[in-house]
């Protein structure tokens, strides 16, 4: 799982993009990630929304902690691995298209994966759906990066040759 704490103060007065402030003491259970940051602070400093950017701003949250929130969070861990994280659900996909979904309002701590049943196929197609079609491609880089951080896989394709082996 990819769980952290983020915690937010947003003084009255402080930002022109939420003047009212965020209600103190407010907690907020929900999910989010952390690519939300950059759109949130765009969106406290008064400035204008940029387009392309991964994220959502956090600011409805901020000001209201039961705002109605519909965005996934989208974690990756190596090229076509996808997490897609709901308030209710988990869906991930691996690179060799092996699938896991979890019901989080019954099973939080995701011991039993209900990818299989087909009473959960229309769940699984539509987390799916937020799963990008062509992940930005892998760049060479001048920085040197410790072995274990090296991806094994370039593609999907070197993946698929490399299990023909």
């Amino acid at each position: 799982m990819a769980r952290t704490v983020l915690m937010m103060k947003v003084p009255q007065g402080a930002t022109p993009g939420l003047p009212q402030g965020a209600p103190a003491g407010s907690r907020v259970e929900r999910v989010t990630s952390l690519v939300d940051l950059f759109p949130t602070l765009v969106a406290l400093a008064g400035l204008p929304e940029k387009d392309g950017l991964d994220g959502n701003s956090l600011v409805p949250l901020l000001a209201d902690p039961t705002a109605t929130w519909d965005h996934p969070a989208i974690t990756t861990y190596d090229i076509f691995e996808f997490s897609i994280r709901t308030e209710d659900w988990r869906y991930i996909r691996y690179i060799d298209d092996s699938e896991e979904l979890y019901d989080h309002r019954n099973d939080p701590e995701e011991w039993t994966n209900l990818a299989g049943h087909p009473d959960y196929a229309e769940i699984k197609e539509r987390l799916a759906r937020y799963i990008p079609e062509n992940p930005a491609p892998l760049v060479e880089t001048s920085y040197q990066v410790m072995p274990h951080h090296v991806r094994p896989f370039r593609s999907k394709e070197d993946y698929v040759a490399s299990r023909q082996d």
